[in-house]
């Protein structure tokens, strides 16, 4: 997988950890020289020595056509909001954004510029979990005879976009247990709607789910 992070801060780097850029090849693009040097010296990364609000470097510095995920963490909600309508514009298919504000965080929701975090002390982990989930659902776990796994609802998904009564997914091919939007757990009642951006914790005794939740 090709990533762009937009600020190379301390949740950046933690994430870049996760993410292993051995297995993924990441950009980050970052103004401070001192911090690219950093990170540069202890990760085989592209750091990019600019503004992430500098057009120039979306134009003509990436190949934008060939990133696969787009994660906007700088300190400032309104340069991430920009980030991700950029990634819009280019059609990239994972944007996901660190927000303060929790109403920054559902207008970008709102206008589908991408997957809105508002919780930092977990950004790291929910957003490397949705970029493997969204892929191939991840195993948690088991409960009693039960497999728990965690799958992340995708633009074009058969789940995005449908209620859960919807899916017609009987109990015994998987139970949509827990719910993840961004800014909370719950669990699913029959008429929430399932998002893109959504981590669904699901029970199940196989993997005929993914048919329900994929399509």
């Amino acid at each position: 997988m090709k990533i762009l992070i937009a600020g190379g801060g301390e949740f950046a780097e933690n994430l870049i950890k996760m993410l292993n850029p051995r297995e993924n090849e990441i950009i980050v693009i970052e103004k401070d020289e001192a911090r690219k040097r950093e990170l540069e010296s202890k990760y085989d990364i592209l750091v990019i020595n600019k503004s992430a609000t500098d057009i120039d470097v979306y134009a003509r510095e990436v190949k934008m056509d060939e990133i696969n995920a787009v994660l906007a963490l700088t300190n400032s909600d309104e340069i991430n909001m920009l980030v991700l309508a950029i990634a819009k514009i280019y059609n990239i298919p994972i944007r996901i954004g660190r927000f303060a504000e929790e109403k920054i965080g559902e207008l970008v929701r709102e206008l589908q510029l991408g997957i809105p975090i508002t919780q930092p002390k977990i950004l790291a982990s929910i957003v490397a979990d949705y970029m493997s989930s969204v892929l191939i659902p991840v195993h948690l776990g088991k409960l009693g005879s039960f497999d728990l796994y965690a799958v992340g609802v995708a633009e074009g998904d058969r789940a995005a976009g449908s209620r859960v009564k919807d899916l017609e997914m009987s109990e015994e091919v998987g139970k949509i247990i827990l719910m993840f939007d961004g800014t909370r757990f719950k669990v699913p009642s029959d008429d929430d709607v399932l998002k893109p951006g959504d981590i669904l914790v699901i029970m199940a005794t196989g993997t005929d789910f993914i048919a329900y939740i994929k399509g």
